[in-house]
């Protein structure tokens, strides 16, 4: 698993947002996911979800299906956090074939 692209603002937020592009190669077999800040940021107490937590979630799950990946994370976020997400959640899984 590697992380690509970097933090920033949502994109259209603003007009003059600064962007870097990244550029990657995907093979057959890989997988992309992306996500928002609801994700890694939802809370138990003080505690967040965060990008460990997600990564160990992603490597331990062998989904037959994008859906299925974007199920189990859901399903993981919403287990951890205490109630109701307070952030929106947006979640996003490409596989190549």
């Amino acid at each position: 698993m590697q992380p690509v692209g970097a933090h920033g603002l949502a994109l259209g937020l603003f007009d003059n947002a600064d962007l870097t592009s990244t550029r990657i190669r995907l093979r057959p077999g890989d997988m992309l996911l992306l996500y928002t800040d609801g994700v890694t940021e939802a809370r138990r107490g003080r505690e967040q979800y965060g990008d460990d937590r997600l990564r160990a979630l992603v490597a331990n799950t062998e989904p037959a299906s994008a859906d299925q990946l974007t199920s189990a994370v859901e399903a993981a976020v919403i287990d951890f956090a205490d109630g109701p997400p307070q952030d929106d959640i947006a979640i996003l899984a490409v596989f190549l074939p």
